[in-house]
């Protein structure tokens, strides 16, 4: 018998209710199917839970409606014609932006001007969850997520690795221009001259921390079905996870890039047959504005990764939105349960204020096609063994999950797989 000290208690419940939100759906990989998150409480007072999940996946395709699906051209091929223009502060007596000068002067034709870069992406993420129970239905949840990201594939040595698109034929202009060929020599210089690094990415970093207080009920005087159970949660996301670096074009943030968001969800099921649970998830994970510099597009045409100029601008973070739903095999055979379940995630589009709009036109900024949203669906696949016997105040599990992405919209197409661990006590005075 396991005996709760009210000191514990205490220090538990000061912890949880200092801050309080889910780190989880992010445009690069699939996201996780989280039992403490996306399934109702059980509504036991001082049930305490303990889980750890550990997730891989990678891929070198990203989803988009044009037929070029390689990882990095998320939004098409990336527009080197017009890279300078716009660009302010433009020196004409140095040669590398005379070469910009020139280059965004000759006519668009096809593709001209297009590099196409490719990459491997690979990563590794895991989430551990605390959550505690108090009286009356109330609890406490706090999540830690950590990820290792690589995009690999993108530099050889101190060399760039990219496709020229442009057109080889006898039209003008084409790949074989006096300024293009003068602008590939002297891309990686250009690139430097403007404090942009374009490298590989490795990067290993803990995510955004989430913290939560929800409320639950377990209803059970039901004559049809076994149970209706219903939760609901808000908090905090505090900006614990790696920012993207400004001057890294292909880095990637391990959390949502440093803002502050405030999430909101709800979560019903209800239990038929005495084994099989029918339920649904809903969050919506609202991000407070912040103003920082920032890479801004200079002209519309404008398109990928790379920009050249960086501005102070206020930034209105899409609201992320998900909404989960799952059957449920209940300790269908003896502690074993399995899940199949549907994700689908919808991240709005950013508004970016520049403080200076002179020099960055808002609807300029705003055509940026990595800020407007992403779309993803996932097909969830679960297996769990529950090792908890009867009258025992410990109960450990383990389970093995895949997650399958099925499709999407502005998103790297990355399925995972992995495991997890957990431990439910009963705390009984």
């Amino acid at each position: 018998m396991i005996k709760h000290s009210p000191c514990i208690t205490l220090i538990a419940l000061l912890n949880i209710v200092s801050l309080r939100a889910v780190d989880n759906a992010h445009f690069y990989t699939a996201p996780l199917f989280l039992q403490s998150y996306d399934e109702p409480r059980l509504a036991e007072p001082w049930l305490t839970t303990f889980e750890a999940y550990i997730a891989a996946g990678g891929t070198n395709e990203s989803r988009r409606k044009c037929p070029d699906d390689s990882l990095l051209n998320l939004c098409g091929f990336h527009n080197m014609h017009v890279l300078g223009s716009g660009v302010p502060n433009k020196d004409h007596t140095n040669e590398l932006d005379a070469l910009l000068l020139m280059l965004e002067m000759l006519p668009g034709r096809d593709d001209f001007g297009m590099l196409k870069f490719k990459g491997d992406f690979n990563m590794v993420e895991g989430s551990f969850w605390f959550t505690q129970n108090f009286a009356c239905g109330f609890f406490g949840q706090i999540n830690v997520p950590f990820r290792h990201l690589e995009i690999e594939c993108i530099k050889s040595g101190s060399k760039l690795i990219y496709t020229d698109e442009s057109p080889t034929d006898a039209g003008f202009p084409n790949a074989q221009t006096i300024e293009w060929q003068a602008f590939l020599n002297s891309f990686e210089a250009i690139l430097e001259r403007y404090n942009l690094c374009v490298d590989n990415v490795h990067r290993t970093d803990i995510g955004d921390i989430s913290f939560l207080l929800g409320w639950t009920i377990n209803y059970e005087q039901t004559k049809v079905l076994d149970y209706i159970d219903a939760t609901v949660r808000a908090g905090v996301l505090a900006p614990t996870g790696h920012r993207t670096d400004q001057d890294r074009p292909f880095d990637l943030a391990t959390g949502h890039d440093g803002h502050v968001g405030i999430p909101l969800s709800v979560d019903v099921a209800t239990g038929a047959y005495e084994w099989l649970t029918m339920g649904a998830h809903f969050d919506a994970l609202i991000f407070l504005n912040d103003t920082r510099d920032i890479r801004l597009k200079t002209d519309k045409d404008q398109n990928g990764f790379i920009k050249l100029a960086k501005g102070r601008t206020k930034i209105d973070r899409g609201t992320l939105f998900s909404f989960v739903t799952y059957l449920k095999a209940d300790h269908a055979l003896r502690g074993f349960s399995a899940w199949v379940g549907y994700t689908y995630n919808h991240k709005q589009a950013d508004t970016l204020t520049p403080c200076d709009s002179c020099l960055f036109p808002p609807d300029v900024a705003n055509s940026d096609c990595l800020r407007q949203g992403w779309k993803m669906h996932t097909l969830h696949f679960m297996a769990e063994y529950d090792f908890s016997k009867k009258n025992m105040c410990i109960g450990p599990r383990v389970a093995v999950f895949y997650n399958w992405q099925v499709g999407g919209k502005h998103v790297f197409q990355t399925s995972n797989g992995g495991g997890m661990i957990g431990i439910d006590i009963g705390w009984q005075f």
